[in-house]
């Protein structure tokens, strides 16, 4: 048996298709003790048929009073319950998987192992007042400080919490591809960085290269004209990175094929102490809405915080990206060769918090990553 979890989020009966797509992955050859938040709901939770899957126990958190003192009480009685339960059935240093923020105040209470913070709704989830969303954002903000490892189902949260700690996971509510086909030179397997545009001397290029093989767990892609003054020396050293791909000039209609399969949008461009860069393709990337990157040579955008970031180094431009999961697709599965098969080899055989598929496709991913804590 591998370590076991103590896991606190929705009750079996009340769980969707893909949670508990994600729980039995959770329950291979492990236990989970599952605290689920008793609500209005508890009676006909009960009263559903749904026999718990083997290897999970299920008991039931009682509402806190919103009375500071009765609330800290409710609170040392109901960890008290908990530790008897996990004496009870034999857990030992669990691994600690939390959901939200408010139970920040368990972290370090329960003989836990390590602790993994599942942020579903990036913490944006709607507050009755300021003052609330605050106290949620700082209880988040220490939650993180405590946390080994962070997951998230989108791209766009996970750039909000550190690199180091942090996974993007997929599940059958993250849409793997667009209504537009994918267009057949763009590279397959990994998350892709994109820029197009002219590609002249007014870009990074030093910047690019040394991010590019900080990251390998990304691709690096760039769509437009080589109009640089060295006769492309640039771009040909920075194509000699196996995991950067230049795939010409494109027409307007066929970019939008090309952005929609992109997890990330750059704009690249030197830093020049004279002046300021605002380039109209700027507005264009603001429109697309996706997460974007750019050098401080480009302005300060609060208003378009958090999906605009600024850089100022191709390490702390490498030390944002979340770790990114390894992307399948139909061509992928269908390869029984090349440097598709490549790609997938080399994502059986590296560490599953560099690489990883998406846990809907292979179940082994998740509960390898578990293991990776224990």
């Amino acid at each position: 048996m591998k370590r076991d979890l103590l896991y606190f989020g929705k009750s079996w009966q009340m769980q969707s298709t893909a949670e508990r797509t994600l729980m039995l992955q959770l329950l291979r050859n492990r236990r989970v003790l599952l605290v689920a938040e008793r609500c209005a709901s508890y009676q006909e939770e009960l009263s559903k048929p749904d026999a718990l899957p083997a290897n999970l126990i299920q008991i039931y958190q009682e509402p806190w009073s919103h009375l500071p003192l009765l609330r800290d009480v409710g609170r040392y009685w109901f960890r008290r319950r908990i530790l008897k339960m996990m004496q009870h059935h034999g857990i030992h240093a669990p691994i600690l998987w939390i959901d939200s923020p408010k139970l920040e105040y368990l972290v370090g209470t329960l003989g836990e192992h390590k602790v993994v913070y599942f942020c579903k709704d990036g913490g944006f989830a709607p507050y009755s007042d300021l003052d609330s969303r605050l106290v949620n954002d700082q209880l988040e903000a220490d939650l993180v400080a405590k946390v080994d490892l962070i997951l998230t189902e989108d791209l766009l949260h996970a750039f909000r919490f550190p690199s180091h700690k942090t996974t993007q996971l997929y599940n059958f509510t993250t849409p793997m591809s667009t209504s537009l086909p994918r267009p057949r030179d763009l590279p397959h397997g990994r998350a892709i960085a994109g820029f197009y545009g002219p590609l002249d001397d007014r870009l990074d290029w030093e910047l690019l290269q040394n991010v590019a093989k900080f990251r390998p767990d990304w691709h690096w892609v760039l769509i437009g004209p080589d109009q640089t003054c060295t006769q492309s020396l640039q771009l040909q050293a920075l194509l000699q990175l196996k995991n950067v791909f230049w795939l010409g000039e494109k027409t307007v209609a066929e970019i939008q094929a090309y952005i929609s399969h992109w997890q990330l949008l750059m704009l690249p461009y030197r830093v020049v102490e004279e002046e300021s860069c605002y380039p109209a393709k700027l507005n264009e990337y603001l429109a697309i809405d996706k997460p974007m990157v750019m050098t401080r040579a480009l302005p300060k955008l609060n208003t378009f915080m958090p999906l605009c970031s600024r850089v100022d180094s191709a390490r702390t431009f490498a030390e944002l990206l979340p770790m990114m999961p390894y992307i399948t697709d139909e061509s992928d599965r269908r390869s029984s060769g090349g440097w598709g098969q490549e790609l997938v080899n080399q994502a059986r055989t590296s560490r599953p918090r560099q690489i990883m598929m998406p846990w809907n496709d292979n179940p082994a991913t998740l509960d390898k990553l578990m293991d990776s804590l224990a």
